[in-house]
């Protein structure tokens, strides 16, 4: 190939010329002897001292006498100055960088006979003195040295030119599944000039002392910061290369190599301290026009964009970055990175995926919060994390409520025992939470599911990081359409549970008890019995209070109760609860009274007296009554229920007019009887309480015969 032949002849040409300068310090050494030779040597040497220094205070001298950075603003796209104005910088300190290069050699070639003078003195000092033995040899020796640092010194910005060209080179060619035109053309320079020069004698020789010299040229300084531009321009071909595997993936097919890539980029920039500064200024200039404009260098943020909390917290975060937070940003981002591949979670960004399921996989939801809220700068990730997850599930039960959100002000300092306890509290909350708005979404009834809410309320409570987000939580599910069309909340019921300070847990599993109970007592099942002993045991006054209020004539309608007897035979089964969180130590075989009781009272009131009221769900009058008089707290809340202050009401589910009269007469047969059975009751009147309130539910108003009963 042409390009082969032309580097071969490069390459034996800076050989020969190698071997040239050589050769002809080792002649004079060999002429000369020591004294001359160490003369010349110091010269060389004192030469790229002063060159050196020269050059670095010349080129910046230069640079303030013809300041580029008009020019360059214009020549550089408006954009790109927009987005990082030490890019100007930049480009006038590299332009002050080949200005040093070309001063040094100025420098040396003006340096190098202007030092004859004292190097003659030199000479004449050190011949006042006897020449050592072997002074030839001496002289070939120490010329060895002068042809060392001659060939330094004029092919140094060479070999550090390759040197660099070799490192950037190898690191962009890392991806071998890149095969664009570009990415050939770098290959074919690699492969056929970088790497033969590179092995060159001569570079290689120069490159050895020259290095110090190049990156002493190659130093600049930005704003204070300090790096040089081949350590720069390494680190950018290090960063292309370590991040092909994020550019050529989509992020939601991310995995394992894409973790592991970012973990490079980190480590990358550990030492790119100009790179890190000038990427800082596009982060941070890029935040803020998107933050306060919508859109910066032809992006632009969806409406959806704007409204979304994490999104907005992320751009204000990034708003306030520098070089230094660039660093620790990636290093935390590529912990991050390693949370969601652990967790599988990159689908997390594709439309298809199940994003519930996704963010309840165990570990994930804990390892993101205590990555970025153990990093200060990402701690206000937390609550647009948190935020973003509350919105979510208010929009899917059909609430736009925004008094979930929490300020980053509200977020506490923490230690690291503390962070983790909390993480592991929000993810036992979300998870819970997550599995309650799709339980609701999926079958539109309050199931077991709500206990699992409460409990994650409870977890929420512990948190100092959610607690004070619990009631407002509450509320958005409340008053929610999914809560509407489950026909069980009332505005009192929403406001008692507001109110509550207890066990959300118990109490939520207490409010699906309630409404299973009145489910059971309209099927007449034995699982009625079981609800009241379960109210006995597991509530108490305040908690009964609150769930008393799920009986409303609505529930009742749909469980077979119509018009005003609803009405009524709801406020008995809701004071019937509040009593139960009063009673304690019932056994199963009061319970089954109790169950009874209820089922025999609720059974007459669904009749509404247009149908038989015994035989089927009362198999008698004489049972009704037996079973009614041996209830102790239903029969107490139906006396509660009959008599008001002016004595009693008569007929509470309006069925006197439509009761058979043979039914009627068999229920006052059967009290008349039990209560000449137990005249000698020692408790008259709460007999006679007993009796007329049983009367007055089926419409029969025996409070004038009840004495003649009894024998009074």
């Amino acid at each position: 190939m042409v390009i082969e032949s032309i580097v071969n002849i490069i390459s034996w040409f800076f050989i020969f010329a190698g071997i040239v300068i050589l050769g002809i310090c080792l002649f004079e050494g060999f002429r000369k002897g020591t004294y001359k030779s160490l003369a010349k040597l110091a010269r060389i040497i004192a030469s790229v001292i002063l060159s050196l220094f020269f050059a670095v205070v010349f080129s910046y001298i230069l640079k303030a006498f013809i300041p580029l950075s008009g020019i360059l603003e214009k020549a550089i796209p408006e954009d790109v100055v927009k987005a990082s104005p030490s890019l100007i910088n930049l480009a006038e300190e590299t332009a002050r960088v080949f200005t040093a290069f070309v001063l040094f050699w100025v420098f040396f070639l003006v340096c190098l006979p202007a030092l004859k003078i004292p190097a003659k003195k030199l000479v004449n000092y050190l011949e006042t003195k006897q020449k050592p033995k072997g002074d030839r040899i001496w002289g070939i020796l120490i010329s060895l040295i002068t042809a060392f640092a001659i060939i330094s010194v004029f092919f140094f910005p060479m070999a550090g030119g390759l040197d660099l060209a070799n490192e950037i080179t190898e690191n962009i060619l890392k991806d071998e599944t890149n095969d664009d035109n570009v990415i050939r053309y770098i290959r074919d320079g690699r492969e056929y000039i970088v790497s033969p020069l590179s092995k060159n004698p001569v570079f290689m020789l120069a490159g050895i002392p020259g290095k110090p010299l190049f990156n002493t040229l190659m130093t600049v300084r930005i704003d204070g910061t300090k790096g040089r531009l081949n350590d720069e321009l390494n680190a950018v071909a290090k960063l292309y290369s370590a991040l092909m595997p994020l550019i050529s993936e989509n992020i939601k097919d991310y995995g394992e190599d894409q973790a592991k890539a970012l973990e490079n980029v980190a480590a990358t920039l550990e030492d790119a301290d100009l790179l890190c500064l000038i990427a800082g200024e596009v982060i941070s200039n890029a935040a803020t026009g998107l933050m306060n404009e919508g859109s910066f260098a032809g992006i632009s943020l969806s409406d959806s964009d704007k409204d979304n909390a994490m999104i907005g917290e992320m751009l204000d975060i990034l708003s306030k970055t520098d070089g230094k937070a660039v660093k620790n940003d990636v290093k935390t981002t590529a912990k991050l990175f390693g949370v969601l591949e652990s967790h599988s979670a990159f689908d997390l960004f594709s439309k298809e995926s199940d994003i519930m399921e996704v963010v309840s996989r165990k570990g994930l939801i804990s390892g993101v919060v205590e990555t970025v809220y153990s990093y200060n700068r990402f701690r206000s990730l937390t609550a647009g994390l948190v935020n973003t997850a509350f919105e979510s599930a208010a929009e899917s039960m059909g609430t736009g409520s925004n008094t979930l959100n929490i300020d980053n002000s509200q977020l506490p300092d923490l230690d690291s025992e503390e962070i983790i306890r909390e993480s592991l509290l929000i993810e036992d909350t979300a998870v819970l939470i997550i599995g309650f708005v799709k339980s609701i979404n999926d079958n539109d009834i309050l199931n077991s599911d709500f206990v699992s809410m409460g409990k994650a309320l409870d977890n929420a409570k512990k948190s100092r990081i959610l607690g004070n987000r619990v009631k407002p939580l509450i509320e958005v599910f409340l008053r929610s359409e999914k809560a509407v069309k489950m026909n069980v909340f009332t505005g009192e019921s929403i406001e008692k549970i507001l109110n509550a300070e207890g066990d959300y847990e118990n109490l939520f599993a207490s409010i699906i008890k309630t409404v299973d109970f009145a489910k059971a007592v309209s099927d007449r099942n034995a699982s009625a019995a079981e609800a009241i002993l379960w109210f006995t045991e597991n509530t108490d006054p305040a908690s009964a209070d609150i769930i008393s209020a799920f009986i409303t004539p609505d529930l009742l309608d749909e469980y077979g109760i119509k018009g005003d007897s609803s009405d009524k035979m709801s406020e008995m089964m809701s004071s019937y609860i509040t009593n139960l969180g009063n009673a304690a130590g019932m056994t199963e075989e009061k319970a089954e009274t109790e169950s009874k009781c209820v089922s025999y009272v609720y059974a007459i009131a669904e009749t509404g007296g247009q149908r038989p009221i015994f035989g089927e769900s009362i198999p008698s009058a004489g049972e009704l009554v037996n079973t009614f008089m041996d209830s102790e707290i239903f029969s107490k809340t139906v006396e509660d229920s009959i008599y008001d202050e002016e004595g009693h009401t008569l007929d509470p589910f309006k069925i006197g007019e439509n009761i058979n009269d043979d039914e009627q007469q068999a229920l006052i047969d059967a009290l008349e009887d039990y209560i000449k059975e137990n005249a000698n009751e020692t408790n008259k009147d709460r007999l006679k309480r007993k009796t007329v309130s049983l009367g007055s539910i089926i419409g029969s108003d025996v409070s004038g015969i009840i004495d003649g009963w009894i024998g009074n």
